[in-house]
């Protein structure tokens, strides 16, 4: 499988190619959202941080990893991202999106993300509202170009087309699910959206948003490309496991990962 990335500045779109499905290969088309490559088998130990409710207890912060902190609806989990350019905080839009962000979840609590980078950054035209401007990262097996060929090994379904998914825009601030361009092959790449991108809430192929930046969007607007994300952890989740229902690569139906 292979990735290709093509920006078409003359048709203020994005033309972008993801991998495909079950070894297929995936033809070019214009202003293709994000694309996707999927992550490594559960082969990494659980590094899920120990969880407390307890006030006194050093919890997580945005800052600094630590005891998760237990919380209950309506509040949600929260996910922080150190990288080269600084710290930022992600609020999980568990309600309208829960099997995209179990996944999320899972994959930071495996360590999926720590050491990876944002291989994609895209900053065309602010004036522009087909203009893409996006930092992407996420990849299975750490850093990696935009041209090096990624494998994968599940898919989720997209949540956008869910009726719990609600009003949920790719709007500045937003992160969602870069995907090949078949619906239902997210994996582990996701996005954060630098302006409002209308082009990718088409209700015939939607991109799904998962959650939004809520501190440190001055550390996205930062990154370049190739910037490292040194670390992920969970600063809060629900009293629940977050165990995603996934395709595993060659078979044909969905189930628990775990």
């Amino acid at each position: 499988m292979k990735t290709n990335n093509l920006l078409n500045a003359a048709l203020g779109a994005m033309m972008l190619i993801g991998c495909a499905a079950s070894g297929a290969n995936t033809a070019s088309g214009n202003n293709a959202p994000p694309t996707n490559t999927e992550p490594a088998a559960n082969t990494q130990a659980d590094n899920t941080p120990p969880v407390d409710t307890d006030p006194a207890t050093a919890y997580a912060t945005k800052d600094k990893p630590g005891t998760v902190k237990i919380v209950a609806a309506p509040e949600l989990p929260r996910v922080a991202m150190k990288t080269a350019k600084g710290n930022f905080l992600i609020e999980l839009y568990e309600d309208n999106t829960p099997n995209t962000v179990a996944n999320f979840v899972y994959l930071v609590n495996k360590g999926h993300y720590k050491g990876s980078n944002f291989h994609r950054v895209l900053l065309g035209d602010p004036n522009d509202g087909r203009s893409m401007r996006i930092i992407q990262g996420g990849v299975k097996g750490g850093k990696r170009s935009e041209e090096q060929p990624e494998d994968f090994e599940w898919s989720i379904k997209n949540e956008a087309t869910t009726q719990t998914y609600g009003s949920l825009k790719n709007t500045s601030g937003t992160i969602a699910m870069a995907r090949d361009k078949p619906i239902d092959t997210a994996g582990s790449q996701f996005y954060v959206n630098i302006h409002d991108h209308p082009h990718l809430n088409d209700p015939a192929k939607p991109y799904c948003v998962f959650g939004k930046v809520v501190e440190g969007m001055d550390v996205v607007k930062a990154i370049v490309k190739n910037d490292d994300i040194i670390d992920a952890w969970v600063v809060q989740k629900r009293d629940h496991k977050y165990v995603p229902v996934v395709k595993l690569a060659g078979k044909n139906n969905y189930g628990p990962l775990e």
